[in-house]
């Protein structure tokens, strides 16, 4: 990294790192930012809006599965109470605290253990009693809601949730770096016009100061000038338009990486290094199954099936009975103290007992077999829109790669055509030289010139906007950047004015 650059992308980072950039004071304008297309997808992956919504999106989608995974943690409770109760002969009160710790089994069932404290008020609050109790027990379905595969399916459908919705991240940073990437070489584009509409000029004012020479030395008449000035003024036409097309490209990059807009952004790579193109080392059946592997759509739709069948085995499972078994066992004891109390856990009660719930009529079992078709239905739905996305992926792939063939082609022949063409004009430049020719053939030639250079320059954005939709097809753009989505998706969001809780 060049040491000017790197020094910008350190500088933009670090105001990035504690929020947006700050407003420049007014008529104050930013310093200038030289950045290559790789610092720039650094920068817009720090700084876009669009990113930053994202991962404050994961916030809560992350805390989401931590609730779920909470299913199968120790759950505790305390409920103190004071109570008094009496008739006109009598009155009596107590208070007392239970306190319970459960936990969920993946087998469905649960352990519970409840310890109560309690102390009896005679009338007047004398004879005061005490009273301790230990219950134990463990409740486990044996049809309805039974089984790893049943208890642990909001867990699983939970992280699986989770990797959508770190795909879905993943999308949108494949679009970003896709966008930005395109959007540089549009500036790039634009600076490139601008250079070949400044050299067409200056060409047309060496023509013009050739056509004086030869009216001062009688070799061609002072009318025959006047094509060379027309042609000049067409010329500072197209380059007043090529620039102002600058200006609107670069904006629209400014744009993308959400920094001042009066910011002066300057591109450090050049087209130069740019211009060597490579046949496609892909073929068709390799890029699709790199694009089935890869892609974040596809990934998620497979996710989505997975989802849907856990869905589907939960609503069958809830149409069975509801049939438990419960075992339990408690240790009480009282006493006139505390102390006395808690060690006198002497009876002992056990218990063992089935409970079965049946629904009976059309409205309970309709009810569940609702939520059972609609599962079934959004089974049949994901796996009818992964058939129809293995298809697309098909045809993206195979657009792609034609369309990045077909750019690669074009490369070489406008890059003839440009030679060729400034072959042409030179030849006919020195034959005006030599009065053999005349200003109305080399201005055509010099706009045949113009032309090729910019089919030359518009093949090559093309070849190389091909290769980003290649890359955005086969699901690989992450790992042409190195872009590590971990990263991204823990990476501390900008805080605007108050950062989430």
């Amino acid at each position: 990294m060049p040491v000017r650059t790197g020094a910008a992308i350190c500088a933009v980072a670090a105001a990035l790192a504690c929020g947006p950039l700050p407003a420049a004071d007014a008529g104050t304008a930013p310093p200038p930012l030289e950045l290559t297309l790789r610092e720039a997808i650094e920068v817009v992956l720090r700084n876009n809006r669009q990113l930053i919504d994202a991962r404050l999106d994961r916030v809560v989608d992350r805390f989401s599965l931590r609730l779920a995974e909470n299913t199968f943690r120790p759950r505790f409770s305390v409920g103190p109470y004071v109570r008094r109760t009496g008739t006109e002969a009598d009155s009596t009160g107590g208070a007392g605290v239970a306190s319970t710790a459960s936990v969920a089994v993946p087998t469905g069932g649960e352990f519970a253990v409840q310890l109560s404290n309690a102390a009896g008020l005679g009338d007047g609050f004398a004879g005061a009693r005490y009273s301790n109790e230990l219950a134990l027990t463990f409740r486990q379905p044996l049809l309805r809601g039974a089984g790893t595969r049943i208890a642990t399916a909001p867990v699983r459908m939970a992280r699986v949730r989770e990797e959508i919705e770190v795909l879905a991240l993943e999308q949108s940073v494949i679009d970003v770096v896709s966008s930005v990437a395109r959007s540089y070489r549009n500036v790039m584009q634009a600076e490139r016009r601008v250079e070949i509409r400044t050299e067409s000029l200056e060409r047309a004012k060496e023509l013009l100061a050739v056509n004086q020479l030869l009216v001062r030395t009688g070799r061609m008449a002072e009318r025959d000038v006047v094509q060379t000035r027309a042609d000049i003024a067409s010329r500072e036409i197209q380059l007043l338009a090529v620039r102002n097309a600058l200006e609107a490209a670069r904006l629209a990059l400014t744009d993308i990486l959400d920094v001042d807009s009066r910011t002066e952004v300057r591109l450090a790579d050049t087209l130069d290094e740019l211009r060597e193109v490579q046949p496609l080392p892909i073929g068709f059946e390799e890029a699709v199954d790199t694009a089935l592997r890869n892609r974040p759509d596809h990934r998620r739709a497979v996710l989505g099936i997975e989802n849907a069948k856990t869905r589907l085995a939960v609503a069958e499972n809830a149409k069975k009975w509801d049939l438990s078994a419960t075992l339990s066992v408690s240790f009480a004891g009282d006493d006139g103290s505390f102390a006395g109390s808690a060690g006198a856990l002497s009876r002992r009660d056990y218990g063992a007992w089935l409970d079965l719930l049946i629904p009976l009529g059309r409205a309970a079992k309709d009810l569940q077999e609702k939520d059972r078709l609609a599962a079934a239905v959004d089974l049949r739905r994901a796996r009818n829109a992964l058939a129809d996305l293995r298809q697309r992926v098909d045809i993206d792939v195979g657009n792609a790669i034609r369309e990045l063939e077909l750019a690669r082609q074009q490369v070489g022949l406008a890059r003839t055509a440009r030679e060729l063409a400034q072959e042409k004009t030179e030849i006919e430049r020195e034959r005006l030289r030599l009065g053999l020719s005349s200003n109305f053939r080399l201005v055509t030639f010099e706009d045949d010139l113009v032309a090729a250079e910019d089919s030359e320059l518009n093949s090559l954005i093309t070849y190389l906007d091909a290769l980003t939709s290649l890359d955005r097809t086969l699901g690989t753009t992450l790992d042409r950047w190195n872009i590590a989505i971990d990263e991204v998706d823990r990476a501390p969001a900008p805080r605007a004015e108050a950062g989430p809780p």
